[in-house]
């Protein structure tokens, strides 16, 4: 699962960054950063998961 979501994350990383398009970023300004959310369910440890009834 752990392998899973870190393996998801990298490929979108390389993914993403292939999206945006270079050449139209106007230069002397920073590009806006890009916020990757995650639902609240994989951010559980198995050992909390375990105790839910």
């Amino acid at each position: 699962m752990v392998g899973g979501v870190g393996l998801f994350i990298v490929i979108m990383t390389f993914v993403l960054n292939n999206a945006v398009p270079k050449a139209s970023a106007p230069t002397g300004t920073q590009p806006s950063p890009i916020i990757i959310q995650v639902p609240a369910q994989a951010l559980q440890p198995p050992s909390q998961a375990a105790k839910q009834p």
